[in-house]
């Protein structure tokens, strides 16, 4: 294991599955967790969950796929940790709500697929970038 004690991650999709799975081990590693979810619940619970490991973790409700949602997100983790240090882009879909129910694949699909797994990680690697770079650990990058 990697002592990740002092740094922060911010982790997309971190309300279930591999996000959450993620998000956990980056806590035991020691870094404070911010879990980032579109559904604020499932991101919650999460972080809670993190939380009474004896790690430090928020819940951020999260639309990767808003620059602005992206970038209130990343203000927030600044302003209460001061660092940005880790970015795990583990948010994704594969359809719209509602897609095992149409007949046929559909435009909001498509849109949606592109707005979350490509726009999303553009958005969070714009709205990270320039802090990961003023951390320690990344300056000669």
């Amino acid at each position: 294991m990697i002592d990740l004690s002092g740094m922060t991650a911010l982790v997309t999709g971190a309300g279930q599955g591999i996000g959450r799975a993620i998000a956990i081990v980056l806590a035991k590693q020691g870094a404070h967790i911010a879990v980032s979810d579109i559904n604020e619940d499932s991101a919650t619970t999460v972080s809670n969950g993190i939380n009474q490991l004896d790690q430090t973790s928020l819940a951020f409700n999260t639309d990767v796929s808003s620059a602005s949602s992206v970038n209130t997100t990343v203000e927030k983790i600044l302003s209460t940790w001061g660092q940005l240090d880790i970015l795990v882009n583990n948010a994704g879909v594969y359809a719209a709500p509602g897609y095992e129910d149409a007949p046929e694949d559909r435009d909001v699909d498509w849109d949606i697929v592109f707005n979350v797994n490509v726009k999303g990680i553009v958005n969070c690697c714009k709205a990270t970038i320039p802090h990961m770079k003023k951390t320690s650990i990344w300056q000669n990058y």
